[in-house]
């Protein structure tokens, strides 16, 4: 494996000349970028190149939300024993449910606010049922379940003067 170290724009990167893929015979490279000096660049080719012929993965693969979720967090959250069983429990479906189905192929770090926020949009605009009480109104969506929206939420505005 070869490397060398440039510079792109005002901090340095190195790339490493990775195997040729073996279904195309495309040259592959891999870049990794942010340095502050050239010497900090040569430093991290010089580790990577040395795990390469080692033959460890240098380059492992990112993390995804499902791995970070499944592996990570929820047990971290049990270890730490400061959150109720339910609450894990209702943790634990949330996941399975909603995030897991849509977000859960995607790299932990390419997930922006829209990707969360995307989610709830997909609901149907036109619930199902929709029934008042007096905690407020519950709008139920088919294949999704319950939204409850407080009384203090749905009741009209007035204004004081």
């Amino acid at each position: 494996m070869n490397g060398h170290v440039r510079r792109r724009g005002q901090k340095w990167a190195f790339v490493v000349e990775m195997s040729s893929d073996a279904s195309t015979g495309r040259r592959r490279q891999k870049w990794v970028s942010g340095f502050a000096t050239k010497a900090l660049a040569q430093k991290a080719l010089r580790e990577k190149l040395r795990l390469l012929d080692d033959s460890t993965d240098a380059f492992p693969a990112e993390p995804t939300v499902r791995s970070f979720a499944v592996d990570q967090w929820l047990p971290h959250l049990e270890k730490q024993g400061k959150i109720r069983a339910r609450t894990i429990d209702g943790y634990r479906q949330h996941r399975r449910d909603h995030v897991l189905p849509h977000i859960g192929a995607m790299e932990l770090r390419t997930i922006r606010v829209a990707h969360v926020q995307r989610r709830p949009s997909r609901m149907d605009p036109d619930p199902a049922v929709v029934i008042r009480s007096p905690q407020g109104e519950h709008y139920f969506y088919p294949g999704y379940g319950r939204v409850t929206l407080p009384r203090s939420i749905t009741r009209p505005l007035t204004v004081r003067e």
